[in-house]
């Protein structure tokens, strides 16, 4: 892995949520901590008390205003997603502006439109005042264009790491089928359940699924035993970077039927083991899964749709297998040296 180090490191400071935390964006800035040398970061937020939370931001406020007016620091990317994590995060994009440092206002999450659309003028204003505003897929950036988000509009998509184990061949009979996400509606994981309790005397016997995130678990969890499908259906909890490889070295078919995505990093690592995609249509998920190619897409909230495809996947192991080759084919788009190359680009273009 390359490094993007020395005076170019110096002029940039990331903002965002605790990069050894979950969730995409931590998985995200994980990256940005491996690749960045040396690595200037200010932990913005921690799933922790409102207290310390409200600490940790006063703490990060002041090391902000440290950076701004001791150091050589000349960008500030700041990265967000909606609601809550917009309004927290713009209080430093603010702060940035009043020392007139070039501003990164990277936004992750499918909801966007959603909240933007539903949001103040404040919103619009604080869009304006970054020197660019990045999506992490062209669905994303051609909306931006669209909402008048900002001038500047750049596209750089998440990357993934090499998978860590070799694919594993189950010797059982059964298809062994994972969800990897936040455990609420916007991720469809409840129409996976739906599925399941509907249609369990056709899969108890044939299939194995697993899901792993954090959320609603009760919610979940009293669905599952309700539907009675526990025999069959497991909730692994959070999964870390070990376990979440190990579970997908043992996976035929990945699922992520959401609702909102804005790209869908669980889905390129999935597709890095060579296992074929049922996931909606929506967001930038299609510039990843093409049906019939890499998977199956399908539209949101559709349980009888689900059900066909994944039929048409646990009974046809040529075709779980020709979409796996393609899957994995499509992976290697979204490797780390890609996305280091395009940082540099987006840096040069403001520091010039």
């Amino acid at each position: 892995m390359d490094m993007i180090s020395g005076e170019l490191c110096r002029k940039v400071l990331i903002i965002g949520t605790d990069f050894n935390g979950k969730g995409g964006i931590a998985f995200l800035l994980h990256l940005y901590s491996k690749i960045f040398s040396p690595f200037l970061f200010i932990c913005s937020h921690r799933f922790t008390t409102k207290w310390v939370q409200l600490g940790l931001a006063i703490v990060a406020f002041f090391k902000l205003l440290y950076y701004c007016i001791f150091s050589s620091v000349k960008i500030v990317h700041v990265h967000t997603a909606s609601y809550r994590s917009f309004y927290r995060e713009s209080v430093y994009i603010l702060l940035a502006k009043i020392f007139r440092r070039k501003v990164i206002l990277h936004l992750h999450g499918g909801e966007f439109e959603l909240f933007y659309n539903n949001s103040s003028r404040y919103v619009r204003f604080i869009c304006k005042q970054a020197d660019f505003v990045v999506g992490v897929s062209k669905y994303f950036g051609e909306l931006f264009r669209e909402l008048n988000l900002n001038e500047n509009i750049f596209v750089l998509y998440n990357a993934i790491q090499p998978p860590l184990y070799e694919k594993k061949i189950n010797n059982d009979g059964k298809i062994r089928i994972s969800f990897l996400g936040t455990i609420d509606n916007n991720k469809g994981v409840f129409d996976i359940i739906d599925c399941m309790v509907v249609n369990r005397e056709y899969f108890r016997d044939k299939i194995e699924l697993h899901i792993g995130g954090i959320g609603d678990e009760k919610h979940l969890l009293a669905k599952m035993k309700e539907g009675n499908i526990i025999d069959f259906v497991h909730y692994d909890g959070w999964l870390d970077d070990i376990q979440k490889n190990e579970l997908l070295a043992q996976t035929d078919i990945y699922l992520q039927p959401s609702y909102f995505e804005s790209l869908g990093i669980a889905i390129i690592e999935a597709m890095s083991y060579g296992i074929p995609i049922i996931a909606s249509n929506t967001g930038g998920i299609p510039e990843l899964v093409k049906s019939s190619e890499h998977g199956y897409l399908i539209a949101p909230g559709d349980i009888e749709q689900l059900f066909y495809v994944l039929r048409l996947l646990i009974e046809n192991k040529n075709l779980r297998e020709n979409f796996g080759r393609n899957s994995l084919k499509k992976s290697k788009e979204f490797t780390i040296e890609s996305m280091e190359k395009n940082i540099i680009r987006l840096y040069n273009i403001l520091l010039k």
